[in-house]
């Protein structure tokens, strides 16, 4: 796929410099999460310790998609995080953008993501609250939010895959961006 001789070694070059920005955005988002949770110095310790883990050294050298997926889950987890504490348009279009990133990087985000965000709903209601029931019945005022946040997200597939229209194979019916359900119903087919 890179070719033989220089021009290999020019491709791993600028193949592995592209996953640079996911290691630089994966040790943000450790940093900026851990100052929100503990502070400054807790954040550094964090920062330093992720940025020295050998599996984090070793995929960020890699040319594979898990680097991309781990600093984009962790992005769009953060950026929930701050969606919820700061309501704004501006904060739901990072989200959604965020989530967006986080599912083109890797499909299995379609899976991690959510269950990231069950287990922080369930930690904010046990720690919280004492009663989850209502507290519960009060997340009716993020069902708009949420709606422009999957839209940002979907915009964002959708650029990813060029604003794409199609029919799927073996579908009866156009989609818009094929490649990406198709990438779907691949990985489940071939994950049965």
């Amino acid at each position: 796929m890179l070719g033989g001789g220089s021009r290999l070694e020019r491709g791993l070059v600028y193949a592995r410099a592209a996953m640079l920005p996911f290691f630089w955005i994966g040790a943000a988002v450790v940093f900026l999460w851990s100052l929100r949770a503990t502070g400054p110095l807790a954040a550094a310790l964090a920062t330093a310790f992720y940025t020295t883990a050998p599996p984090i050294l070793a995929h960020a050298g890699l040319v594979t998609r898990d680097m991309a997926l781990t600093a984009m889950l962790g992005a769009a987890a953060l950026a929930s995080i701050y969606r919820v504490e700061n309501p704004t348009r501006r904060m739901t279009l990072i989200f959604g953008a965020a989530v967006g990133f986080a599912v083109i990087t890797k499909f299995s985000a379609i899976v991690f993501l959510p269950s990231v965000w069950l287990v922080m709903l369930a930690c904010r209601f046990c720690s919280r609250c004492e009663n989850p029931l209502r507290e519960f019945s009060s997340l009716r005022r993020y069902v708009a939010p949420a709606a422009g946040s999957l839209a940002t997200a979907a915009f964002v597939i959708r650029a990813a895959y060029r604003f794409d229209i199609g029919r799927l194979s073996g579908a009866p019916y156009t989609l818009p961006a094929p490649e990406f359900f198709g990438g779907i119903r691949d990985l489940w087919q071939h994950n049965l």
